[in-house]
């Protein structure tokens, strides 16, 4: 039986995933009031601040990942969570150096403790970083780490997320072919899964 709190998350992830982010809203502010244990109140702060982040409120967000990073306990997946959330809104506000020093401490952190995922996430958002400055050496290597760490979890929803982020710096090198190839399969991916914010 999956606890309320945890059905409100699923739904209000749902939502955000088709781009009704007042509705995702309104889930995750119902799972924060019903948590009853401090990881599910650093869940529930966790997706309310990355709600905050797609619609481009990195101020709000990044206060949202700090004050779920402060509920979860120390060492744990979700603690790992919100600081990779904290270093992609720091990437937002333009403070890069603080960025890649927290995402690079949520890596090392994260392969330490066994936390693939996150780990998967902080490549993605090193990848990002090294993309802008641009360092396209390094975020091709961010980016295909990451998707090797997905796909040793067998976990392909991130996986449109990567082909896509390969395809931008392969766009920014001039092969207009590969992106193209890539931002297609992306495409495809986003539209199967119904996900209003990729497409």
């Amino acid at each position: 039986v999956i606890p309320k709190g945890g059905a409100l998350e699923v739904a209000g992830t749902m939502a955000r995933h088709q781009g009704n982010y007042e509705l995702a809203r309104s889930f995750y502010l119902q799972a924060w009031e019903v948590a009853s244990t401090p990881a599910a109140r650093s869940s529930a702060l966790g997706n309310l601040a990355e709600t905050d982040y797609r619609q481009g409120h990195y101020h709000e967000a990044h206060h949202g990942y700090g004050r779920s990073l402060a509920e979860a306990e120390p060492d744990t997946e979700l603690g790992e969570a919100a600081r990779v959330g904290l270093g992609r809104s720091l990437w937002s506000l333009g403070e890069r150096e603080a960025a890649r020093k927290k995402l690079e401490e949520s890596l090392a952190d994260s392969l330490r403790q066994g936390f693939l995922r996150q780990a998967g996430w902080s490549h993605n958002a090193l990848g990002e970083l090294a993309r802008s400055q641009p360092d396209f050496a390094a975020a091709t290597r961010h980016f295909t780490s990451s998707a090797a760490i997905f796909e040793e979890l067998s976990d392909y929803g991130p996986r449109a997320i990567l082909v896509q982020n390969l395809a931008f710096v392969q766009l920014a090198q001039g092969d207009a072919e590969a992106a193209a190839a890539g931002l297609l399969q992306a495409f495809q991916h986003w539209f199967r899964c119904g996900s209003q914010h990729g497409l």
